[in-house]
């Protein structure tokens, strides 16, 4: 069952516990969802519901508070097999539009498409209390909803970029207008 639940700072927390769960969510989420994984261990997938701005970076922490950072990195390594009993493990962080599903891999497998996307956070230590307030707030997700949630991100992406190309060549055409008043302007035409 993938779960969801809310940050300290109420951001939006997507779990998948197994493979199963996590090849759900890697089909299902937004590509503006940041993914987060124990580095080079099995691990849940955990989701932060991100802010629409593409543009931001690794660097940038993909606009994400650092408090919902830590505690997305914290439920992966306490939902790992092996990274719960580690002292510390480091955790990967990409996009989920970075996330390359490559066919004939295992469910729940994933690569990138550009390494330099991600971001790798290391000595991630052993919380519990994160586990347990994730427990208290989560609630199972509905894949239907998130189905409409993702059509609804299209059609906005859609209608957006449909708005800048109107608006672009809105630019353009007064540019034109401009330009031939001013040619009109300084033309010999009428002397």
């Amino acid at each position: 069952m993938v779960f969801t639940g809310q940050s300290s700072t109420g951001r939006t927390l997507i779990m998948g516990e197994n493979q199963r769960e996590n090849e759900l969510l890697i089909r299902n989420s937004l590509p503006t969802d940041v993914w987060f994984h124990v580095s080079n261990l099995s691990s849940a997938h955990v989701y932060v519901r991100s802010c629409i701005d593409l543009t931001l970076t690794p660097s940038e922490d993909w606009g994400i508070d650092q408090a919902t950072i830590n505690e997305a990195c914290k439920l992966v390594k306490h939902n790992s097999i092996k990274g719960c009993k580690l002292q510390e493990a480091t955790v990967v962080a990409t996009r989920w539009n970075n996330l390359k599903k490559v066919e004939g891999t295992e469910d729940g497998v994933v690569g990138y498409h550009e390494e330099s996307q991600c971001k790798y956070y290391a000595s991630v230590k052993k919380d519990n209390g994160v586990g347990r307030r994730f427990d208290k707030s989560k609630g199972t997700a509905d894949i239907a909803e998130w189905e409409v949630e993702r059509k609804r991100y299209y059609k906005e992406q859609k209608n957006l970029e449909k708005k800048q190309r109107r608006d672009e060549e809105a630019r353009k055409k007064e540019e034109e207008r401009e330009r031939k008043e001013r040619e009109e302007e300084y033309s010999y035409d009428r002397v």
